[in-house]
C-alpha cells in the first residue's frame, strides 16, 4: 500500500525539515563546536579553566555525557566551515552523540568594526579598540551603520548586512550537511544569539543597544532556517532575564558581550532542555529522540513538575488532543454534547467526533479517561489519517487472531504501513494499554 495518506494530515508540511534530524544518538560524547562563546572567553585567566567552566561542560556534566570543546575564538561561520570541512576533526564528529554549536556573532561584529574602522579612517584593531574602550565617537560611527543596518531604505550598509547574512546562511548549512555526512546520528543543537547590551538601553547607549537587538534578531532568522538541527533559544532565554547574563555594563563601563557565569548557567540549561527536556526521559533512553521530536511539534507536553511520564497510559480524550493538535488544531463546528466531557479537551474530541476518528458511548459518554489498546489506538489513527480500504490480514503475528474484529483492517494498515510493529516475540499485543513512550515512537514514524 502506497503511503498517500501521508499527504492528507496538512500540519506534516510543517515538520519536513524536521524529518532529517535523527533521533538515535551514539556514543557519549558532547562535541561543542563555535566561537568563544563555546570556549567560555572570560571565565578564568587560563583557557583550559574556561573551557572546564563552559555551558558545554555544564550541560555534558548534566546529561552523564563527557564532553569535548573544539570551539575556537573569535571564530566566524566561514571559520567553522572550514574546520569542519577540513577534516582535523573528523575523529571528535564521528564519535559524538550530540554537537553544540554557537556561531554568527562574529560575522557581523566583524563587518560593524569594518565599517567602523572605514568611518575611523583607522585599522580595523585600532578602530576595535577604540570601540570597546568606550570612544565616543567610535561608538557613535557605530550606532549610525546599525542604523543603516536596520533601516528599510536601501543603502550600502543594509547590502553589506544582507551579504554577510546570505554568506552566514550558505556557510552554516554547508557546515551541517558536513556533520551529518560524518555523522548521521548526532543530535546536532545550533544555539541562536543572545542580546547582549538589552541590559544597556539607555542614555547614550540607548541606539546603539537597540539597533545592535535588531540585527540579532537578522542573525537569528538565519539560524532558525537552518533545516537538520535543533534549535536551542538562548536568545529568548537572556531576553526573559532581569538578571545580566553578559559581562557589558554602563558602570563601569564594558562592551564585552561575553557571557558572565549566570549567562553560562543559562546556556546549559538551554542546551540541556533540547537534548533531555523532560527529567524523566534520559538523553540516550530508547524513545528520547522521539520524545524531542513530538514535544517540539507541540504534539505531546509534559507535566508542570517537568516530567513526561513515558511509562504513563494514553487515555481516549488525551489521544484526540493528540491528533487534533498534528491536525493544526482546527475548530469544530459545534461543541459535542457528551455527559462526562472536561472543557480541556472539548474543542479536540468534538473536532473528532466531527471527523469520524471517535464516537460516543450508548449511555451519552464519552469516556475520556478510558485508557487506550493498541488496537484501540491503531482504530484512532486509522480513522484520522483517512487511509481507505486496507487488506484485513494479521497472519504475519503470532497473536493476530486475538485482535477484535472491527480493529483488524487498522492493526493491518498500521503494520503495513510500519507504525506498529510486533515485539521479539512475532507478538503484536493488540489489547495491552498503550504507553506515553510508545505514543511518541508511533507519532513519529507516523510523520516519516
Amino acid at each position: 500500500m502506497k503511503r498517500t495518506w501521508i499527504g492528507t494530515v496538512l500540519i506534516l508540511a510543517l515538520v519536513l525539515p524536521l524529518l532529517s534530524i535523527p533521533v538515535r544518538a551514539s556514543g557519549r560524547v558532547l562535541l561543542a563546536l563555535g566561537d568563544s562563546i563555546t570556549t567560555g572567553y572570560g571565565l578564568a585567566d587560563d583557557a583550559e579553566q574556561c573551557r572546564q567552566l563552559s555551558f558545554a561542560a555544564r550541560a555534558a556534566e548534566e546529561l552523564g555525557l563527557d564532553w569535548d570543546n573544539r570551539a575556537v575564538n573569535g571564530a566566524d561561520t566561514s571559520d567553522l566551515r572550514a574546520l569542519v570541512e577540513g577534516g582535523t576533526i573528523d575523529d571528535a564528529v564521528e564519535g559524538a552523540a550530540a554537537i553544540s554549536i554557537t556561531i554568527g556573532g562574529n560575522d557581523l561584529a566583524k563587518l560593524l568594526m569594518e565599517r567602523v574602522a572605514a568611518g575611523l579612517g583607522e585599522t580595523f584593531w585600532e578602530a576595535q579598540a577604540r570601540l570597546m574602550g568606550g570612544d565616543a565617537q567610535a561608538i557613535q560611527i557605530a550606532a549610525a551603520i546599525l542604523l543603516n543596518f536596520v533601516r528599510l531604505e536601501d543603502n550600502a550598509d543594509q547590502q553589506a548586512l544582507h551579504s554577510a547574512l546570505e554568506r552566514c546562511r550558505e556557510n552554516l548549512s554547508a557546515t551541517v550537511t558536513a556533520l551529518r555526512a560524518k555523522n548521521p546520528e548526532a543530535v546536532l543543537v545550533v544555539a541562536t544569539q543572545y542580546h547582549p547590551y538589552q541590559w544597556m538601553e539607555q542614555g547614550f547607549f540607548l541606539q546603539l543597544a537597540r539597533e545592535a537587538g535588531l540585527c540579532v534578531q537578522r542573525l537569528n532568522e538565519v539560524i532558525r532556517s537552518v533545516d537538520g538541527v535543533w534549535i536551542a533559544d538562548v536568545y529568548s532565554a537572556f531576553g526573559g532575564s532581569a538578571e545580566r547574563l553578559c559581562n557589558a555594563s554602563l558602570s563601569p563601563l564594558n562592551l564585552d558581550f561575553h557571557p558572565n557565569d549566570a549567562g553560562h548557567q543559562v546556556l546549559a540549561e538551554q542546551l540541556v532542555s533540547v537534548l533531555r527536556p523532560f527529567s524523566d526521559v534520559a538523553f540516550d533512553a530508547w524513545c528520547a529522540g522521539e520524545v524531542r521530536f513530538v514535544s517540539a511539534q507541540g504534539w505531546m507536553n509534559g507535566r508542570a513538575d517537568g516530567t513526561f511520564g513515558p511509562g504513563d497510559s494514553v487515555t481516549r480524550a488525551q489521544m484526540a488532543v493528540v491528533l487534533w493538535r498534528m491536525s493544526g488544531t482546527p475548530a469544530p463546528r459545534s461543541k459535542a454534547v457528551f455527559s462526562d466531557l472536561p472543557a480541556w479537551c472539548t474543542d479536540a474530541v468534538s473536532w473528532a467526533v466531527e471527523r469520524g476518528i471517535v464516537t460516543g458511548c450508548a449511555d451519552g459518554s464519552f469516556r475520556p479517561d478510558q485508557n487506550l489498546t493498541r488496537e484501540q489506538l491503531s482504530a484512532m489513527l486509522y480513522r484520522w489519517a483517512g487511509a481507505g480500504e486496507a487488506q484485513a490480514d494479521l497472519s504475519g503475528f503470532s497473536d493476530g487472531t486475538a485482535a477484535s474484529p472491527y480493529a483488524v483492517p487498522a492493526l493491518s494498515w498500521a503494520a503495513e504501513e510500519g507504525i506498529l510493529r510486533g515485539d521479539e516475540q512475532g507478538m503484536l499485543r493488540p489489547g495491552e494499554l498503550v504507553r506515553r513512550s510508545q505514543l511518541a515512537v508511533i507519532l513519529f514514524r507516523c510523520a516519516q
